[in-house]
């Protein structure tokens, strides 16, 4: 179990679970590129504003549609739990706010890396207090997964000088 702050980090087993927090400006970063004026850059960041971004990782050793496949189980039915239904089972909580995932994404790695990344939004606290982040794995019948982010690492997060 490792912890930096702005991330966290949980395994299970054989299993790992990752988070971390994505800051606007480096969100409007990789959408607008190096070469970007202040003004566009300040337009570009409004978008990315009202919500707060995160990258979820789970990594098995092997291909996680594949890994510990059921007798009654598919790659494609994984597959389509990952793409299509695990948003559901995704809860941020910061004080006594619950909050669901609004924006769900799920990188397509094609089975290459033993790992599936996504990319998550969650609407932005209205409290300034820790994150604790909730995954509830019906895929792996884990324990609920639970991963913290620090506020002080969210207020110590770099921000561009344009």
């Amino acid at each position: 179990y490792r912890s930096t702050g702005i991330s966290d980090q949980f395994t299970f087993e054989d299993l790992q679970f990752d988070l971390k927090y994505i800051p606007p400006d480096l969100m409007t970063l990789q959408e607008s590129g190096m070469q970007v004026s202040k003004e566009d850059f300040s337009q570009i960041k409004e978008n990315y504003l009202g919500l707060e971004y995160y990258v979820f990782r789970i990594e098995a050793p092997e291909n996680v549609l594949n890994y510990q496949l059921q007798a009654n189980e598919t790659p494609q039915e994984r597959l389509n739990y990952y793409a299509f239904q695990m948003q559901k089972d995704l809860q941020l909580i910061v004080g006594m706010d619950t909050l669901q995932c609004q924006l769900f994404h799920l990188e397509q790695n094609s089975g290459i890396a033993p790992y599936l990344t996504f990319s998550l939004g969650f609407e932005t606290p209205k409290t300034q207090t820790d994150r604790k982040f909730y995954y509830t794995d019906p895929i792996f019948r884990t324990e609920q997964i639970e991963l913290t982010i620090k506020q002080s690492a969210i207020d110590a997060a770099p921000s561009l000088a344009l």
